[in-house]
């Protein structure tokens, strides 16, 4: 029986060793086409593939257990709950990216009349657990489990990153969220549904997207192609969109990079942002405390850097680390600046204040 098991085992990682090899393969079938439509036809048969592998993934699973019922039985207590644990946390990582999306659109294929146009820098794409799945990762988590009773601080939805996930919740069915997919990605963040587009026209497209979109929603980051975005929409859209600030630091390199023709709608709450930014470091006075011990201890194990250098840097870490969540958008011709929550209610709630 053990054996079997093992043998079970082996053809387990061995469907998880051929998944990786034909994920990697189609990448590069994908980066090298310039062409959307045959882009999103790699994406198709890729599906189709992984599904299939999905199906043998799981009956491999079924079987694996089922062989080693007996065997764990008769383990000591922590023994077969590390083998469980084991078991689970592999099983959970496979499927994070065996579930992660795949979607396959062209600019001709958005045919809604009303949807949402979500626009950011490509860096800020997080590949994760959904929600769903950290849920379970939670439930079975290690200390939780050998010494029950313990207590994890689970982080606010505040101190999060700003989720596509979220914003797609918030839109709801009625209204899908679209955003411009990064050229040569096989899988997909939880969230918007990927538009592909041709290498030597993405922009017009981009621009294309921006008029017949109901609503414009663009993360700020200091890339040249979110730049070329926040610009286009200031120029065409400005009445639909939706400016969100995540960090203080993102926003000023953004000031940095456009060296003063930053839109008139993100430079005049400049100061604000700052006095919000202010006031929420001294809402977190005891967690920056703790924060600056921690960050001090970590520098002074690699190298002994100077205390006005250490304040700099743990200065710049603040303003990248500490989340400030705002919108920016225009209303009855101001520009009207708000902290909002980090959830979906506190998203939708945004959405609804600008449709007003």
């Amino acid at each position: 029986m053990l054996i079997t098991a093992i043998i079970l085992f082996t053809i387990w990682g061995v469907i998880i060793g051929i998944n990786l090899l034909i994920s990697k393969l189609f990448e590069l079938k994908i980066a090298r086409t310039p062409v959307a439509r045959k882009a999103v036809r790699y994406r198709m048969v890729f599906n189709v593939i992984r599904i299939f592998i999905i199906i043998l993934f799981i009956g491999i699973v079924i079987l694996f257990f089922y062989m080693m019922s007996d065997i764990l039985a008769s383990m000591s207590d922590n023994a077969g709950k590390l083998t469980i644990i084991g078991m689970i946390g592999l099983i959970i990582t496979t499927f994070a990216t065996l579930s992660l999306p795949i979607h396959s659109y062209t600019k001709e294929d958005v045919k809604e009349k009303d949807y949402v146009l979500y626009l950011r820098g490509f860096m800020t794409d997080k590949y994760e657990f959904s929600s769903t799945e950290n849920s379970v990762i939670s439930f079975f988590n290690l200390q939780n489990i050998l010494a029950p009773g313990t207590t994890k601080k689970e982080p606010r939805s505040e101190d999060m990153p700003f989720s596509e996930e979220k914003l797609a919740k918030a839109c709801g069915k009625a209204m899908p969220v679209y955003c411009v997919g990064q050229p040569g990605e096989v899988y997909c963040p939880r969230g918007c549904k990927r538009v592909y587009l041709d290498h030597a026209t993405w922009k017009e497209d981009v621009a294309d997207m921006i008029i017949k979109a109901k609503y414009v929603v663009i993360l700020l980051h200091n890339t040249e192609n979110c730049i070329w975005e926040i610009l286009k929409c200031n120029a065409t859209a400005l009445q639909k969109t939706i400016f969100l600030v995540e960090d203080i630091y993102s926003y000023n390199k953004i000031a940095e990079s456009m060296q003063g023709t930053l839109p008139e709608i993100l430079s005049s709450p400049h100061q604000q942002l700052l006095d919000e930014f202010d006031k929420l470091m001294n809402d977190l006075v005891p967690d920056m405390k703790q924060k600056l011990e921690e960050f001090s201890n970590a520098l002074d194990k690699s190298k002994n850097i100077p205390e006005e250098l250490k304040q700099e840097m743990f200065s710049i870490y603040t303003q990248r680390e500490i989340k400030l969540h705002c919108a920016i958008y225009q209303k009855n011709g101001e520009a009207v600046v708000t902290r909002y929550r980090n959830t979906i209610w506190g998203i939708r709630m945004v959405l609804d204040d600008m449709s007003k």
